[in-house]
C-alpha cells in the first residue's frame, strides 16, 4: 500500500504507536592517572544498560506532486528506572571530549610556529584530560566544560567558532524538530517497490561528508520498507546521525510466532574504510590509505564538528584485534554486540530489530603541544548501545496474514522497528548541544501544503 494523506497506514507511519526501547550502556575509564603518567594500558568497565523508551512522530508533513513525501522528525525518550541497572546519577569517569575536539582542530589548523602560545593558553587554563560526570550529564543533561570558553581566548590563534555551549551525547534532542534534518522519501505511489527509497536529505542527495559513493543519500531511513526487499541480499539503511548509509546482509531465514522472516546482519564490511574492502575506500578521511585506522570503525569528524568521533560494533566487535589491544576490558560476543534486523518475508515487515553500535574518541599525542603529550594513541570506547524492539506474540496471534498484510502493511514496521532510530548517533554522537539551534529554515517545498 502506497503512502498518502488519507491511507490506513499514514497514521501508523506519522505517530509510533507502541514505544521501542534503546539500552545504554557507559564505559567507565578506571585507570586514567595510571595511563596519563606512567603509560599504563587504558581499562574500561561496561556500566548499564540505562534504558530508555523512545517515539518518533513525523511532522512538518509535505506531500510533493513527483511521488515523495519530505518531513522533519521528534524523537522523545523517557528513562525507565525499573529496567535499568542503576540511576542518572550515577558517576562515570572518561575522556574530556570537548578537549579531544579543540586538540583536533589545533593540530589541523594552527601552523606550528604559533603552537607555543597556544600551548602556553592550554597550561594556564588547567583544563583537564578527562572528566567524571553523572551519567544524566553525559547523556541528556550536559554539562560546561573549561575547554569551550577556552576557544574564545585562542579566537586570534584559531579562526573557529565551535557550534555549542555544553557537552552531551542527547543535549537539545529530546523533543527536537529540526536536530534529525530534513528527509525526502518515496511514497511508493508511482512505484510500490520504491516506496520509503531516500532521495535527499537537508534538500541535498550527498551529503558532501565523504567522497564519491560513500557521499549519496541511499537507501531507506529504516521505517517503510517495499514489499520485496527480504528477497534482497543486502539492505541499505542511511542514518543522519553518522551522515551515511550502512548496510546488512542477508545472514538467514527464521520464523518468529509463525511468521517467517529473514535475517540481516552488519558483518565486517559495514565499518570496513577500504583498508581490506578497496570499495570502502570512500569512507577513509585521511590522506592515503597507510593512514587511515585498521578495519571496523567510521570516522565521523567530518559531520562532527572536527570531533575525532568514530563508529564501530560495541566492544570492538569484528573489528581489527589492534583496537583491543591498546585498551583492556573489551569481551566482543556475537550474541550480545551483533547488529540483526529481521524482515517478515514478501512485505519486509520488521519481526525484530536489535541495533547495537559503539561511540568511540581516537586520542593520540599532538607534536608541539606539552598538554596532549601524555595522551596514548588510541580508540577509547565511550558508549554503546542497543536500539531494540521485537513483534510481541500476543501481537502476531492476534494478526492474521490477510490482516497483518493488507491492513497494516509497512506501517507495522513503525510500531516495532528499531532500525529507523538506527544510530541515534547519538547525537549519539557527538552530540553536544548548539548554541544556535534556530538554524535558517528553508521551505520543505514550494508547492504543497503541509500535513
Amino acid at each position: 500500500m502506497a503512502l498518502s494523506g488519507t491511507s490506513k497506514s499514514f497514521v501508523l507511519w506519522k505517530e509510533t504507536p507502541l514505544p521501542m526501547y534503546i539500552d545504554l550502556y557507559m564505559f567507565n575509564w578506571t585507570n586514567p592517572e595510571k595511563t596519563l603518567k606512567e603509560g599504563a594500558k587504558p581499562h574500561f568497565e561496561e556500566i548499564g544498560p540505562y534504558v530508555f523508551t523512545e517515539e518518533h512522530t513525523k511532522v512538518n508533513i509535505v506531500w510533493n506532486k513527483n511521488g515523495t513525501v519530505s518531513f522533519k522528525q521528534v524523537r522523545k525518550w523517557n528513562f525507565v528506572p525499573h529496567l535499568s541497572v542503576g540511576n542518572l546519577y550515577d558517576k562515570i569517569t572518561n575522556i574530556n571530549v570537548v578537549a579531544m575536539t579543540v586538540g583536533a582542530m589545533i593540530k589541523k589548523i594552527i601552523p606550528k610556529n604559533e603552537l607555543p602560545i597556544v600551548d602556553a593558553i592550554l597550561k594556564h587554563e588547567e583544563g583537564t584530560m578527562y572528566v567524571t560526570k553523572t551519567v544524566g550529564e553525559l547523556l541528556f543533561d550536559g554539562y560546561d566544560d573549561k575547554f569551550l570558553s577556552l576557544m574564545q581566548k585562542l579566537k586570534p590563534f584559531v579562526k573557529i567558532d565551535l557550534p555549542f555551549d555544553r557537552f552531551g551525547w542527547f543535549v537539545n534532542r529530546n523533543g527536537s524538530a529540526d536536530y534529525d534534518g530534513v528527509f525526502n522519501m518515496d511514497t511508493g505511489t508511482d512505484d510500490l517497490f520504491r516506496l520509503g527509497k531516500l532521495y535527499a536529505w537537508n534538500f541535498q542527495s550527498e551529503t558532501n561528508f565523504f567522497s564519491g559513493s560513500c557521499s549519496k543519500v541511499k537507501g531507506t531511513s529504516g521505517e517503510l520498507w517495499p514489499p520485496n526487499i527480504a528477497d534482497h541480499d543486502t539492505i541499505e539503511v542511511f542514518a543522519g546521525d553518522i551522515c551515511s548509509s550502512a548496510t546488512l546482509v542477508r545472514e538467514q531465514t527464521t520464523e518468529k510466532f509463525g511468521i517467517e522472516g529473514t535475517t540481516y546482519i552488519g558483518n565486517e564490511k559495514m565499518f570496513d574504510n577500504g583498508t581490506v574492502y578497496p570499495e570502502n575506500k570512500c569512507y577513509c578521511l585521511r590522506n592515503g590509505s597507510d593512514q587511515c585506522q585498521p578495519s571496523g570503525t567510521r570516522d565521523l569528524s567530518s559531520c562532527r564538528y572536527g570531533a575525532p568521533a568514530f563508529v564501530s560494533f560495541p566492544h570492538f566487535y569484528l573489528a581489527d584485534p589492534s583496537y583491543r589491544e591498546l585498551v583492556s576490558g573489551m569481551n566482543p560476543s556475537e550474541k550480545q554486540h551483533q547488529f540483526t534486523a529481521t524482515l517478515a518475508k514478501d512485505v519486509g515487515i520488521p519481526l525484530e530489530v536489535n541495533a547495537r553500535l559503539q561511540i568511540n574518541i581516537y586520542v593520540e599525542p599532538i607534536q608541539g603541544l606539552l598538554f596532549y603529550d601524555s595522551l596514548p594513541s588510541a580508540m577509547l570506547p565511550q558508549l554503546w548501545f542497543n536500539q531494540r524492539a521485537s513483534i510481541t506474540e500476543d501481537l502476531a496471534s492476534q494478526l492474521s496474514p490477510v490482516f497483518l498484510f493488507k491492513q497494516l502493511g509497512q506501517p507495522l514496521f513503525f510500531t516495532i522497528c528499531g532500525i529507523g532510530v538506527f544510530l541515534l548517533l547519538l547525537g549519539v554522537i557527538l552530540l553536544i548541544s548548539e548554541k544556535r539551534c534556530n538554524r535558517q529554515k528553508q521551505p520543505l517545498l514550494l508547492t504543497e501544503d503541509m500535513e
